[in-house]
């Protein structure tokens, strides 16, 4: 009997010990998960913050297709054309604030609305050139297309070759070019003068910062 009791107690008492070890051992393992949750927060908020610098919002200003097309800081490569009246333009002598080259194409339908806006855009904004780089099967085409709207812009008639060095396809499409000849922004203009004045401010934004 009085063994018996001896082996009872010591069983006991190892089962108490067994169980504070869990104890302890659960308290440290919750206090790990914990630390690696906060330092996962800590790491994200850090990422975030710093991804915000790295990729600045410019006072919420967006056009669609802005990835599109040339790189911004690249030098645009047709700085000098013949325009369809013949006339030889050369895009960095011109004595102006900037260039916006504007993509279009006759059988555009969406462009149809865009030309009001090209003119409203000029008469806001005399200190900036506007030319036209049109897309179109001939020359012949552009010419009519440009009788017909009453087109006072110069107007280039865009080759497959520039096309393909411009990488530039979609229409209505603008560049906003620093009188150097450096893209500064650009981006779909469907909503004509609207979107061209996001242009120029995104531009200029660009320009301050660089």
């Amino acid at each position: 009997m009085e063994n018996f009791l001896v082996v009872a107690i010591f069983t006991m008492w190892t089962c108490i010990i067994c169980i504070l070890f869990a104890i302890v051992f659960l308290y440290k393992k919750v206090q790990s998960i914990t630390m690696s949750v906060n330092n996962t927060n800590t790491n994200t908020n850090t990422n975030t913050n710093t991804n915000t610098n790295m990729h600045p919002v410019i006072n919420d200003l967006f056009l669609p297709l802005s990835d599109y097309g040339l790189e911004q800081g690249e030098l645009f490569p047709v700085l000098q054309f013949t325009e369809v009246s013949g006339k030889v333009i050369n895009l960095t002598e011109r004595n102006s604030r900037g260039l916006i080259i504007v993509f279009l194409s006759v059988n555009c339908k969406i462009c149809e609305s865009v030309y009001q806006g090209l003119k409203l855009f000029s008469e806001r904004h005399p200190y900036y050139d506007l030319s036209i780089f049109m897309e179109s099967p001939t020359p012949e085409e552009v010419i009519q297309k440009a009788k017909t709207l009453q087109i006072k812009h110069p107007i280039y008639h865009l080759t497959e070759a520039d096309l393909t060095i411009t990488r530039t396809r979609k229409f209505p499409f603008a560049y906003y070019i620093s009188p150097e000849g450096i893209v500064m922004s650009k981006g779909v203009i469907n909503d004509g003068l609207r979107d061209l004045d996001i242009l120029l401010k995104i531009g200029a934004q660009v320009r301050e910062a660089s």
